[in-house]
């Protein structure tokens, strides 16, 4: 089963700037867009929109942080 982290999109937002603020690339958005077919995939994503991030692993030593602290 997939887990989701909640999140509410900010001004300015974008696909890019989300990937990198939860997974630490920029280019890994596929997921998060694939989760969030009520979204348009524009340039700039509205603000206030309920977003779902899938929780992914990552590898190292993680020190049981939340993956936006690590």
């Amino acid at each position: 089963m997939t887990e989701y982290y909640l999140y509410k999109t900010k001004k300015n937002d974008r696909w890019d700037l989300i990937a990198d603020r939860f997974y630490g690339d920029c280019t890994d958005y596929k997921d998060i867009i694939a989760a969030n077919p009520h979204i348009p995939i524009d340039t700039v994503i509205d603000e206030g929109i309920d977003m779902l991030i899938p929780v992914k692993e990552k590898t190292g030593q993680t020190n049981g942080l939340p993956i936006w602290k690590q």
